[in-house]
């Protein structure tokens, strides 16, 4: 017996022209397919990247034998240094347009006053959030519904997406789901039991997966305290943020440069902790006839056994000098590397330093402006969205009709400022500028209506100190 609706095109398409094959059967082959995919294990390394679980962490340090087999030695030091820049750059572009607050904007200033009370501080903990998701997985995912009368928002974990996409475009969703583990506590101790969650235009079906899908229930994306109210988005109200069309995590264009960097610190710390790399003691007149004990004791000793019938026996040392200079050229290259790679800025550029004028700021943001320009694009494409929802939710609970509004919104970026040099030029265009249009570019206010307001009243009180009887 079925207990679910096939409310996606493409399954139903897929389906009917594939003879033999069910709906559930055609959601275990693309999850399957998913859970192993490239474009996954990208996300996933992403995150670890993130976390700073790096490739290096599981370096190991030996010798190959004859038969090409490797035999890890626990006498070589084996450090495992991670110098984490991959996870500067992506909080970097993320403070960089998401830091601040946004300000948002509309005609129909009942509407505005209901989005602004929607983006409470819960709210923009989760935005910046789904940006961070967007710069490092290269797309982020919000989950809107409705619970108990009130509007509620969600980041699934881009790893977790399976989109299926109606378009070619990949801008309309077709059906989501969304794979992920739980832990689940059984007799026998804690299990991991991997969840499935299918949205459609009406509903979210759940399941278990253990290769196989089982049903579990539905339920609605909205819950109302009035049972007899029967509503619903009619759309699937999950909205993709890409970071661009083409959807990369940002580690894909730089996790080279990231693991040589972790490399290239972590052979240099072997290097100083282990004599043998650096003094070699060589023993004349003790050939050793064994390739691999020769190899062996290379590595692990130090030490150079060779056959000398001129001088005969003796002892003697080798030293090699190992240049830190070398190491600090090399590390420094690699580190502008990955910020010129992801498109990121040097604090510790010299543009900055005697107090650098409007220019060289501009200058040194240039990378990293021209990227989040971008995204910006694309963040404004799936706020359109978003606030279509948000009307859809006062219609619902207030039977308002905002759908025709727009909304303006503003990322205030946030990078260095040369104030004295914006308030100057500032000056100069008054008369030329409207008030509102100077005090919303201007680096100390934040709230134009709010200052506005201030001056007026200020302007109001001189005016009664000069006319008190007018």
């Amino acid at each position: 017996m079925n207990f679910y609706n096939i409310q996606s095109d493409i399954a139903n398409k897929i389906i009917s022209e594939n003879a033999g094959i069910t709906y559930l059967q055609f959601l275990e082959k693309e999850i399957e397919t998913f859970l192993n995919s490239k474009k996954r294990k990208d996300m996933v390394d992403a995150y670890n990247y993130l976390i700073g679980n790096h490739d290096i962490l599981k370096r190991k340090r030996g010798l190959w034998t004859s038969n090409d087999s490797f035999v890890e030695s626990k006498r070589l030091p084996n450090n495992k240094i991670v110098d984490n820049q991959y996870a500067k750059v992506v909080e970097q572009k993320t403070n960089y347009l998401f830091a601040r607050e946004l300000t948002i904007e509309c005609k129909n200033k009942e509407f505005e006053g209901k989005i602004k009370s929607l983006f409470d501080k819960r709210f923009i903990r989760i935005f910046r959030k789904l940006g961070e998701n967007s710069i490092n997985y290269g797309i982020g995912w919000l989950y809107i519904y409705i619970e108990n009368d009130k509007i509620n928002f969600k980041n699934f974990a881009p790893y977790e997406v399976l989109p299926f996409w109606k378009d070619e475009e990949q801008t309309l969703l077709d059906m989501v789901v969304r794979v992920y583990t739980i832990e689940e506590y059984k007799i026998n101790g804690k299990e991991d039991i991997i969840k499935v969650e299918v949205y459609n235009k009406d509903n979210v079906d759940y399941y278990t997966y253990d290769g196989r899908l089982n049903f579990e229930n539905s339920k609605s994306y909205i819950d109302l305290k009035d049972n007899n109210k029967q509503v619903n988005f009619n759309n699937i109200p999950i909205i993709p943020f890409k970071s661009s069309s083409r959807e990369q995590p940002l580690l894909n264009s730089v996790k080279s440069l990231q693991d040589s960097l972790n490399l290239i610190k972590s052979n240099f710390v072997n290097y100083m902790e282990e004599d043998p790399r650096t003094t070699w003691i060589v023993l004349k007149g003790y050939g050793e006839q064994d390739l691999e004990i020769f190899k062996r004791n290379m590595a692990e000793y130090g030490i150079l056994k060779i056959d000398s019938y001129e001088t005969g026996a003796g002892v003697e040392t080798l030293k090699i000098e190992v240049d830190a200079n070398n190491y600090t050229i090399i590390i420094n290259m690699l580190k502008k590397s990955i910020i010129e790679n992801a498109n990121a800025f040097d604090v510790k550029d010299e543009r900055l330093a005697n107090n650098p004028n409007q220019m060289n700021i501009r200058s040194m943001y240039s990378d990293i402006d021209l990227a989040s320009n971008g995204l910006e694009i694309e963040f404004q494409c799936s706020l359109e969205i978003f606030f279509e929802f948000c009307a859809m939710y006062f219609k619902i609970l207030e039977n308002k009709d905002f759908f025709n509004e727009k909304v303006e919104v503003t990322f205030n970026k946030d990078q260095l400022l040369n104030s004295s040099e914006i308030i100057q030029d500032l000056v100069s265009s008054y008369g030329m500028l409207s008030k509102e249009t100077i005090l919303s570019k201007h680096p100390y206010v934040k709230d134009v209506e709010e200052e506005l307001q201030r001056i007026a009243k200020e302007e109001t009180i001189q005016v009664d100190d000069k006319y008190p009887n007018h």
